[in-house]
């Protein structure tokens, strides 16, 4: 039955192996040869001739086992014999075959050692014969390569290599076109292929070194094959994702020059798959055909869509109420002061509403705010503060009262204010905290006992005004103990031109005469009118010899004082319970001054009543009512020549 069957032709790949085998029995690599001619049978099972040589390798069953395929495929086998090369097997071997075996072993030995010479001999010359040569059967964009050198190779294939730098990948994006030249990933260096060339046949494992070699004999190998530089593809991916990505655009509110609302309209993204652009370029790239005329490739490749978060139709259809809801401004009062704010930056426009309802509240937005209103209006209560050098007074600040926002309070408000679309204010008040007692509490000093007040606007003279700025401030920061009779005079002491006093006018024996300080005696009224509403005793007191009309502007005749030093003069005593302070304010712009009396609560209501014949006869009269109930009067009688 055996006999009956048609020769079949050997496999070539088999043959190679085989080839190879034999190669490694001449140079005593006997395992490598097991290996090499076990490769070969199990790709083609009818090589008789490894078969044989396998038997030859091996021993005892094994042997046998090989034999027996030889003696089946010998007699069918079309293919002719291979070479043989005949050598001494693996001496750690050890044989257990009966001597009638081990006899025929050495008749195979000794018939083979001739034909072992002439093939050690014949392979010596192939070696010389492609020393730094490529070997037979390699080839390069359908070009042979055998027996050139490295640079003659390179040579060869560089018009073929100059060609295909010119072509490129045309990719498919959608309805666009990009492209990508091939020479971006890889190397198109003749000098690169011719190397790896030269290279084949010259591997370091031997079974692949003769087994190249084998193979080139009998068939091909391509040394064409262009590396893809996969770096090189992904920054070419990168490039074209960056050009033909885009992001889906949500729809949104924008806010119209008139205060109203419109929707912009979304857009759909579109994303280019890595992976797969990859993947598509890897098998464009594996089908090109380097032994064919160079030509450009096609590459298509998918972007997928992006979807918008937002969409116009369901912004549009809630548009309505977010124009009605953000038509008024919030209006807020704190304290008094009022804040206008645009309802739309407290709202979340970012959470569509359900059919019905309106937009929440953007509680980040509404916090951030009320935080910004407690910077304005928080402040802490402060104690007062006096910074004394005797009976002066250098610096004093009075005790200020704490402000506190209830930010949860007002944030709790805000959000039910952005619930309605009315524009009705929203009023806040803030906490307020009571100063604690400081150094002028220490004093009695803690509130205002009076005010006087005088206007000179209708006396223009810049001297005049010097001396009552000079002389106010004689008395300001002046702290006054209980008990203590202020002399005016005593006060200021010398009137002189080392203390900035200016030469004005004065009145003396009924005439106006230059003096220095000239002007002074505004100061003095200014002192007696505080006095006076301070409820005050006042020890002395004199009335100008001519009626002025400057001190008549704010207050009625009467109501003035004179000074001369070594002559009239102006005294008020002390009868609280503390000190007084004497804060004095000139003002040279709108020429009017003002004394300021702090000290300890007298209870003391101050009411005046003004009488006279509208010449030169003039009263005034003072009632001070206590605490207590009880009252007491004053009278002052002002007489003018003129």
């Amino acid at each position: 039955m055996m006999s009956s069957m048609a020769a079949v032709a050997p496999n070539p790949q088999a043959v190679a192996w085989a080839k190879a085998g034999l190669l490694a029995i001449k140079y005593g690599r006997y395992r490598d040869s097991a290996a090499l001619l076990t490769r070969a049978v199990k790709i083609d099972p009818m090589l008789g001739e490894a078969w044989r040589w396998l038997g030859a390798l091996h021993s005892g069953q094994r042997q046998a086992y090989c034999l027996r395929w030889a003696q089946r495929s010998l007699p069918r086998a079309t293919i002719p014999r291979l070479p043989s090369v005949v050598a001494a097997p693996a001496p750690s071997v050890r044989s257990k075959a009966k001597p009638q075996r081990r006899r025929n072993w050495r008749r195979i030995a000794r018939w083979s050692s001739a034909a072992a010479l002439a093939a050690l001999l014949g392979f010596g010359g192939f070696q010389a014969a492609y020393a730094n040569r490529v070997y037979p059967g390699v080839q390069a964009f359908g070009q042979s390569l055998s027996g050139l050198t490295s640079n003659e190779a390179a040579h060869a294939i560089l018009p073929t290599l100059q060609a295909w730098n010119n072509h490129h990948f045309k990719v498919q994006l959608g309805d666009q076109t990009a492209i990508v030249p091939l020479n971006a990933l890889t190397s198109f260096d003749p000098q690169v292929i011719a190397d790896r060339a030269l290279q084949i046949g010259r591997e370091d494992s031997w079974s692949e070194r003769l087994s190249n070699q084998s193979l080139g004999i009998v068939s091909t190998i391509k040394a064409d094959g262009l590396l893809l530089n996969q770096q090189s593809l992904d920054n070419a991916i990168q490039t074209l994702a960056e050009a033909s990505d885009r992001p889906a655009v949500d729809a949104q509110f924008q806010r119209n020059p008139d205060g109203t609302w419109a929707v912009s309209n979304d857009v759909i993204g579109l994303k280019l798959d890595h992976a797969q652009t990859k993947a598509a370029f890897q098998a464009a790239w594996n089908n090109i055909d380097w032994a064919a005329a160079p030509r450009d490739y096609t590459v298509l490749v998918v972007q997928e869509g992006l979807q918008p978060h937002q969409k116009a139709t369901e912004l549009n259809a809630i548009l309505p109420k977010l124009n009605q809801q953000t038509a008024a401004p919030l209006m807020l009062t704190i304290n008094g002061t009022q804040h206008q704010f645009d309802r739309a930056s407290l709202l979340d426009l970012s959470k569509l509403p359900q059919a019905g309802q309106g937009f929440g509240q953007n509680r980040p937005a509404i916090a951030a705010l009320v935080q910004e209103l407690a910077k304005t209006y928080d402040q802490p209560a402060q104690a007062s503060r006096l910074v004394r050098n005797g009976n002066r007074a250098t610096e004093w600040h009075f005790g200020q009262i704490g402000y506190t926002l209830d930010q949860a309070q007002l944030q709790t408000q805000i959000g039910q204010a952005l619930s309605t679309a009315n524009n009705q204010t929203l009023s806040f008040n803030l906490h307020e905290t009571a100063p604690p007692a400081g150094e002028l509490e220490a004093l009695g000093i803690y509130q205002v006992l009076g005010v006087g007040a005088s206007d000179f606007s209708s006396y223009p003279d810049y001297n005049r005004d010097r001396n009552v700025e000079v002389g106010g401030k004689e008395f300001d920061g002046l702290l006054i103990a209980p008990g203590e009779v202020v002399s005016f005079g005593g006060t200021v002491g010398d009137i002189s031109l080392e203390k900035g006093y200016q030469i004005g006018e004065m009145i003396e024996n009924g005439m106006s005469v230059p003096s220095i300080g000239g002007g002074i005696c505004q100061v003095s009224t200014t002192l007696f009118r505080a006095a006076f509403w301070a409820g005050l005793p006042i020890e002395e007191r004199h009335n100008h010899s001519w009626r002025l009309a400057w001190y008549e502007v704010d207050a009625p005749p009467g109501m003035d004082a004179t000074i001369a030093l070594g002559g009239p003069d102006l005294k008020f005593r002390n009868d609280t319970n503390g000190y007084i302070l004497i804060d004095v304010d000139t003002d040279l712009v709108n020429k009017n001054q003002t004394f300021t009396l702090y000290g300890s609560d007298t209870g003391r209501t101050v009411t005046m009543e003004a009488t006279g014949n509208g010449w030169n006869a003039f009263q005034i009269f003072r009632t001070i009512s206590e605490r207590d109930g009880t009252s007491r009067s004053d009278r002052w009688n002002s007489y003018y020549t003129q």
